[in-house]
């Protein structure tokens, strides 16, 4: 009637179908762990890269403008990302 319309009847086809399902899902679900882990990595490298910017910014204002604080701020902040960028390398 429909000629478009092909299903499986047979065990051996059923067998193949589900073979073919199964490779289908692992064919996408397997990328999926490393994408995320190299987002990851290229996330934190740019929040170091931002930092330094920021660190950078602030130590180049004029003493008056820029507080010994800040300064000390920013070089917290730095250095806590650097670790952070340092222990999801390492995993």
């Amino acid at each position: 009637m429909y000629p478009f319309l092909i299903y499986l009847v047979a065990d051996a086809g059923m067998f193949v179908g589900a073979l073919c399902a199964l490779a289908g899902v692992l064919t996408i679900s397997l990328p999926v762990p490393v994408i995320v882990s190299n987002f990851s990595m290229f996330y934190s490298h740019t929040q170091v890269l931002y930092l330094q910017y920021i660190l950078g910014y602030i130590c180049t204002q004029s003493a008056a403008a820029a507080s010994s604080s800040s300064i000390l701020l920013a070089a917290l902040l730095l250095e806590s990302s650097a670790r952070r960028m340092k222990n999801s390398t390492n995993k």
